[in-house]
């Protein structure tokens, strides 16, 4: 068993140093399968220079992350009662099925089928949150439910319903967060490298690795873009830690900015409809949404903007540290 913190930081270096030495390979296989990315009508219209850069990076994160942890977990580098296969399976099985969808839906984005660009926002939720309801369904039997939950088969139930909207959310706001270069890669890195290092968790600093190999491509300019892919993958792979270990407030307390960032989109879409209905014209309270487009909007550059989230999310995650007690291995 690897000594605390060394052991995480060689885990982290390992992950880092793999993904730089597998990204090539990456880079290649999209492009050879033609797979450039279509910019969303959503964002800024100076964001049209980056239409056909490569899509699906993510595919490196999650070989390299999901990988080395299997590797670190057979050869029992790590031990703990959260290590055991009933909550690794669901946890891994959970960010796999959320790539798929994203994989999927990054496919026919590049090559529609039949007019049909991409999955629709209400089937692609709806599977989401199929796929929750079972890994929370997994935890709870596996862990039982957190605090009250579990004192009672409804409470427990309501648990499960309740967290699996919770998580679906979350895995989305993520993927909303995704829209700037470097930016929910950075973040990630940043939560992933605190609360790996301080809960001494192999899973997080296996993905912190593997998301600095990426920014090595995805900083501005970006040269590749994770696509929903990558993006729905970690906001999974964040969330299902959180779920396994009973530390869901943790994980959304190191996320503010994540959380922050995908409610402005739900907040402006309310907005506009109950103005539309109360005023006759909808009215928007940013300029564009997510916020982080509001901010370029105001003149503040793309690298400004990711920095500064990455140091406010730097700061939320070490607040997250403080809320946590005791020592949990995953």
């Amino acid at each position: 068993m690897f000594n605390v913190p060394l052991g995480g930081f060689i885990i982290v270096f390992v992950a880092c140093a793999l993904g730089l030495a597998v990204m090539p390979a990456v880079m290649r296989l999209l492009y050879d399968l033609k797979l450039g990315q279509r910019i969303s009508p959503d964002a800024p219209d100076f964001h049209t220079c980056k239409a056909g850069t490569p899509t699906m990076g993510g595919l490196m994160i999650i070989f390299v992350s999901v990988a080395l942890y299997l590797l670190l977990h057979e050869y029992r580098y790590f031990g703990s009662s959260y290590t055991a296969w009933e909550y690794i399976c669901p946890l891994v099985c959970y960010a796999l099925a959320n790539a798929l969808i994203g994989a999927v839906d990054d496919w026919l984005t590049v090559f529609p089928k039949k007019g049909i660009r991409g999955i629709k926002s209400t089937p692609k939720a709806l599977l989401q949150l199929a796929v929750g309801v079972c890994f929370v369904y997994s935890s709870v039997r596996a862990n039982g439910a957190p605090g009250v939950f579990g004192s009672s088969a409804l409470l427990t139930y309501v648990y499960i319903a309740g967290m699996s909207l919770v998580a679906t959310a979350f895995v989305n706001f993520v993927n909303i967060t995704d829209g700037l270069d470097g930016l929910a890669g950075g973040m990630t890195a940043v939560i992933c490298l605190v609360l790996g290092l301080c809960l001494v968790s192999p899973w997080l600093t296996c993905i912190c690795g593997a998301c600095l190999a990426f920014l090595y491509l995805n900083s501005n300019p970006a040269r590749v873009f994770m696509g929903d892919t990558g993006s729905l993958f970690l906001g999974s792979a964040l969330i299902g830690w959180g779920i396994v270990t009973h530390y869901e407030l943790v994980v959304f307390a190191a996320a503010l900015v994540f959380v922050l960032d995908g409610l402005s989109t739900v907040i402006q879409w309310a907005w506009f409809k109950y103005t539309r209905i109360t005023r006759g014209e909808g009215q928007r309270l940013f300029l564009k949404a997510p916020v982080h487009h509001h901010f370029e909007m105001k003149g503040i550059p793309e690298q400004k903007i990711t920095a500064r989230a990455c140091i406010i999310t730097f700061l939320c995650s070490i607040a997250a540290v403080l809320l946590s007690f005791g020592r949990i291995v995953l």
